[in-house]
């Protein structure tokens, strides 16, 4: 999965892409690897969707103006709008299954 670079990046890729996927980790998080390693995996075998990690300490604005407070937090914007958030605690499974649910809608 890439780093998200910049905020004019995220806006370009909220913009452009069909599905994108944000997902905002923390040095000091545990679980954050395993949920990048995972989404990372199931990514590769999806050409309609856009991955981007973000570190919250690397981008402290960005994640301030889209209201994350801790990681790991996953946003999904569909068409250009926010459309699902996790935080905290979550099934990646459950998150994964409601991703390609909206993907079938789109």
């Amino acid at each position: 999965m890439q780093e998200l670079k910049n905020q004019e990046e995220l806006d370009v890729l909220i913009n452009s892409e069909k599905i994108l996927v944000l997902d905002f980790t923390s040095k000091t998080c545990a679980p954050c690897s395993a949920i990048k390693e995972k989404l990372t995996s199931w990514g590769r075998a999806k050409a309609g969707i856009t991955l981007r990690s973000v570190s919250i300490e690397e981008h402290p604005k960005l994640a301030a103006d889209l209201e994350i407070f801790s990681a790991p937090t996953v946003l999904v914007f569909a068409e250009g709008k926010l459309t699902i958030k996790e935080a905290g605690y979550f099934s990646l499974s459950q998150l994964i299954e409601k991703i390609e649910r909206l993907e079938s809608l789109l």
